[in-house]
């Protein structure tokens, strides 16, 4: 069998990642030997085919609070539920398999303070989909998928259908350590589909399995599955960062431009690649980064304006007709039947309400009853 390389004798190059070069992260070793230093013990393990069915979703939810904390869980037939829970400890880490038809899964902010958990959860899906939400992030992971979750903050994660997960509890004191100091965000896609998403997927299970080997050579092998765990999710943060946020300045200039023309009829994605001056395929993606595409913006944005000029004060109030084609709308029945699936009501019904516009000079929502006429 090769001479398993020690993690101490790799050299510390340069890599390259999207065209850019990234420093080589001068990293603290020690505590990563030590984690690595006890063998894989399995700690818990459940099923909940073996329960009967009003106490499956109960079960389930208290063998989470012992593997992650204080979440609460939520199912759309808790008698329908069915779930597993397998976890395993080596050294300072724990790695839970968590699997289940579980709808959402949420810890809220107090509950986080209050446990103080020091903990970063490094999450890959394994089968299904999710939602994971914390903070102003949120990471839609398919099967392949990973994210980290801060255990310190509160989060909402949200299911289709049967999930499995894997969830690697990484101290987050050793990944700062590891970093120097750098802090990976939280809530964020890294996609499967691509070679560092592969990889990661492939170490974390690699690391569960890493009991097969001699105690010696576990303990070795274990400690740089780690390593590479941290150093690419550490690498993710440095290659992704700088063009996250030309994206997001890319899309703040767009979006100002284009708001200066909604009123115009013939507003169309080859006309706004136009006026952003960049090509069609570049302003698709730029929306396509925001969730949108750009019809649906589009439309959402002109209506609101709409709605905003149908409620002014009663004596300079427009007609429907006269809003609709001051905002792009030609055909009057397509703007009564898109405004009305945007807010609930029609057009002629905000138009009617008294105004939303109070002595704080504040816009409010649509009132709750129309006048009688």
């Amino acid at each position: 069998m090769p001479r398993l390389e020690s993690f101490n004798e790799r050299p510390k190059t340069k890599r390259f990642q999207g065209g850019r070069s990234i420093p080589p992260v001068q990293p603290d070793r020690t505590e990563l030997a030590r984690l690595a230093s006890a063998q894989i013990v399995t700690l818990l393990h459940l099923n909940t085919d073996c329960l009967r069915p009003q106490e499956r979703l109960p079960s389930w939810g208290t063998m989470l609070h012992r593997v992650c904390g204080g979440f609460e869980v939520e199912a759309d037939d808790p008698r329908d539920f069915t779930g597993e829970i397998f976890l395993e400890r080596f050294g300072g880490i724990d790695c839970a398999s968590i699997a289940g038809n579980q709808a959402r899964i949420m810890r809220d902010r107090l509950t986080a303070d209050s446990e103080g958990s020091g903990l970063l959860f490094y999450v890959v899906q394994v089968e299904g989909a999710s939602r994971m939400r914390q903070g102003e992030g949120e990471a839609l992971l398919n099967a392949g998928d990973a994210t980290l979750i801060d255990g310190a903050r509160g989060s909402e994660f949200l299911y289709d259908r049967y999930s499995r997960q894997l969830s690697l509890h990484l101290p987050a004191r050793v990944v700062a350590a590891y970093g120097r100091g750098r802090h990976p965000r939280t809530a964020v896609t890294i996609t499967g589909r691509g070679y560092a998403g592969a990889l990661h997927a492939l170490l974390v299970r690699s690391l569960s399995e890493a009991g097969t080997f001699s105690p010696e050579e576990g303990v070795l092998v274990r400690a740089q599955l780690l390593e590479g765990i941290l150093h690419l999710i550490l690498a993710e943060e440095a290659a992704s960062a700088p063009a996250s946020s030309l994206r997001q300045d890319a899309w703040t200039r767009v979006r100002g431009v284009l708001e200066r023309h909604l009123s115009e009829a013939n507003l169309d994605c080859a006309a706004a690649a136009r006026y952003t001056c960049v090509s069609v395929r570049q302003l698709q993606r730029l929306f396509q980064g925001q969730g949108l595409t750009f019809g649906v913006w589009l439309r959402r944005e002109r209506l609101e304006r709409c709605y905003f000029d149908l409620r002014q004060a009663s004596g300079t109030r427009p007609t429907v007709t006269e809003v609709a084609f001051r905002w792009g709308f030609n055909d009057p029945a397509y703007f009564s039947r898109a405004f009305s699936a945007q807010f609930g009501f029609s057009p002629r019904e905000a138009r009617l309400w008294p105004s939303p516009i109070g002595s704080t000079g504040q816009v409010s929502g649509a009132p709750v009853q129309a006048p009688v006429s």
